[in-house]
């Protein structure tokens, strides 16, 4: 059993904020296309978001390579570095020359065919501290981010960066990104034209309610009587049963048919329990393990008994960024993205999803209606 899929009250993690920003005025398209080396963007002149990072290592497990992805706020920018990390002693693979080709991707939307074309270098790296070690590919100047969703809202750019490196004959690949995570515990980025999908090995387990690849079935969900001990006006067994259920439900036509049971042996229960401070909800997974890939048997659904649970964003769901009073956090946007988590997708990095990984109805656009974020997850799983 593991807990960790949570909606909680800190912001999003700096990095994502980072390296998710949408275009702003510094955008300077004459630095599309360079070596960001040599401008303002990437000579250390201004400081830079520095993205997620990968090393590459050999069969003995030394690192030969550091692949990166880097961004500038300066110049709206963003570039693979490669930095050549042989010879710098214990740990490290021995000194060799190199050839190394990066390659960077940005996506601009949640759907696979918004992709800029890509920036890509080959370059020839000596041992570590012997110039030149490091290799650039051009940079990118970010573009706007498309208009998706229900309704319509802005979705910033992601960023991927791939590498191909050749160290003493042997040929070696690796692949690092900044992109939504819509799957559980997956971001295989296996391929240019869907990288948002897992791919069933042992680090990227696909979880879903059915066979390899997910099938449509239907499985039942139960409404524990604590609920009705919760803090708030909101009757949230109602909130899963009558709303927040059956936009699930409708949201694709693959995904699992949820229908609700009073005394079965359910696939989903809601329950009001004790969380750790600053968590409002959490969903507790049980899978049968090891699997490629894993098939869910059971998920809870656990809403904090110290949340104020409210209706602050209103009647309709048009996107809310109206924070709730105190410890308190609007019940349908809590409850279906821990819904979400049921169906088996994990967390998106970015606003206008019902799975941002922090609560929207305090640092973001809040949704309790999947969006196209969702919809991109459910037909990975359950094509």
């Amino acid at each position: 059993m593991s807990i960790g899929r949570l909606v909680r009250l800190m912001p999003i993690v700096a990095l994502a904020a980072h390296l998710l920003l949408v275009p702003t005025a510094t955008s300077a398209a004459g630095y599309n296309d360079t070596n960001p080396a040599t401008t303002p963007c990437g000579d250390g002149s201004h400081p830079i978001a520095k993205g997620q990072q990968r090393w590459i290592s050999n069969g003995a497990g030394l690192k030969i390579a550091l692949l990166e992805v880097r961004k500038s706020d300066f110049c709206n920018t963003v570039w693979t570095r490669i930095t050549n990390e042989s010879g710098r002693g214990a740990g490290y693979a021995p000194a060799q020359t190199i050839t190394a080709t990066s390659r960077t991707y940005v996506y601009t939307c949640t759907l696979s065919t918004c992709v800029e074309p890509h920036a890509v270098s080959t370059d020839t790296l000596k041992p570590y501290g012997v110039s030149p070690y490091q290799g650039w590919a051009h940079q990118l100047v970010i573009p706007a981010g498309s208009n998706l969703g229900a309704p319509p809202a802005k979705q910033p750019p992601s960023f991927r960066g791939t590498a191909i490196i050749v160290y003493a004959g042997t040929t070696y690949v690796s692949d690092v990104g900044i992109e939504p995570v819509y799957t559980q515990f997956s971001n295989a980025m296996g391929s240019a034209t869907e990288p948002w999908s897992c791919d069933n090995t042992l680090n990227h387990e696909c979880k879903s309610w059915g066979t390899p690849g997910g099938t449509f079935r239907t499985i039942y969900a139960r409404l524990d009587p604590s609920l009705s001990g919760s803090v708030g006006s909101p009757d949230l067994g109602s909130d899963f049963e009558d709303i927040v259920r059956p936009l699930w439900n409708a949201a694709w036509t693959h995904n699992p048919l949820v229908l609700m049971c009073t005394s079965c042996s359910e696939q989903i229960l809601v329950k009001l329990a004790p969380l750790q401070q600053g968590w409002y909800s959490s969903t507790e997974d049980n899978s049968n393990e090891p699997g490629i890939p894993e098939i869910m048997v059971h998920r809870t659904i656990v809403l904090a008994t110290a949340v104020t649970w409210d209706h602050i964003c209103g009647t309709t769901d048009v996107g809310c960024t109206t924070s709730s009073p105190g410890f308190g956090c609007d019940a349908r946007v809590c409850i279906s993205h821990e819904m979400g988590h049921a169906q088996g997708l994990g967390h998106c990095p970015h606003d206008w999803s019902v799975m941002c990984s922090s609560n929207q109805a305090v640092h973001g656009t809040a949704f309790w209606t999947p969006q196209a974020s969702e919809l991109l997850g459910l037909k990975v799983l359950y094509p």
